[in-house]
């Protein structure tokens, strides 16, 4: 599913990617309101996919409204550190001096 909508100005926008390893997601936070949304398998054409390897990754945020992102919150620290080498340069090539989070679900 994808979802745009209006981003506000000065407010705090999040990047939140999850469901990693299958079903992989973006979504983008403005204000505790998702302003834009997307499963990698819409923007990939490709059933289940998780983000796992940069063309998903970039398929991903070319097609979100990811102006103005504050921070970047990956929700699963393990799967984070595996693709670590691959992913932090791309995010933060596209998004420098924004500050990454990991979490464990």
């Amino acid at each position: 599913m994808f979802i745009r909508g209006n981003v506000g100005a000065d407010t705090m926008r999040i990047l939140g990617l999850g469901g990693l390893d299958h079903d992989g997601s973006a979504c983008v936070v403005d204000a505790g309101q998702i302003v834009s949304a997307l499963e990698v398998e819409r923007a990939t054409r490709t059933k289940h996919r998780g983000i796992d390897a940069p063309d998903a990754l970039t398929s991903l945020l070319d097609r979100l409204a990811t102006d103005g992102i504050t921070e970047i919150a990956v929700a699963d620290r393990t799967w984070f550190r595996a693709r670590e080498p691959w992913l932090r340069p791309i995010l933060s090539a596209r998004f420098p001096d924004v500050p990454l989070s990991t979490y464990d679900p």
